[in-house]
């Protein structure tokens, strides 16, 4: 199925430097197979965070707050920029697995009017 919605990325970082490492490279590893953008917001960062999104992922649009703003009013400061259709809440701590996104499009597109979805761990 084609994947025409664009999505915006979120992700929020305190003082998560090595997670949010992991977190983009994921991403970069395992891109989805649509139109994305990645929006990281730094809630005032004193571990070198912003500075290793710009020098290592400057494809990530990175939103630099002067101070903790908290997770709430720091996600908000993203959506304000987002150009996505959906937007994707990602914690910095998480990692991105190959095609675990395309479910959760695809089911916005099987059912526009759903507001919310989230992913769930499948045991075999």
């Amino acid at each position: 199925m084609a994947h025409p919605m664009k999505t915006s990325i979120v992700i929020v970082s305190f003082n998560t430097k090595y997670f949010l490492h992991r977190c983009l490279d994921s991403i970069r590893r395992y891109p989805p197979s649509f139109s994305y953008e990645i929006i990281v917001v730094d809630n005032a960062s004193g571990d070198g965070s912003p500075e290793m999104v710009s020098l290592l992922f400057p494809e990530a649009t990175l939103i630099r707050s002067s101070k903790n703003l908290g997770f709430a009013a720091a996600n908000n400061l993203a959506i304000n920029v987002a150009g996505g259709e959906l937007i994707f809440f990602f914690n910095s701590d998480a990692e991105l697995l190959p095609g675990s996104l395309e479910p959760l499009i695809e089911h916005f597109q099987m059912n526009p009017e759903t507001g919310i979805v989230g992913p769930t761990e499948q045991f075999e």
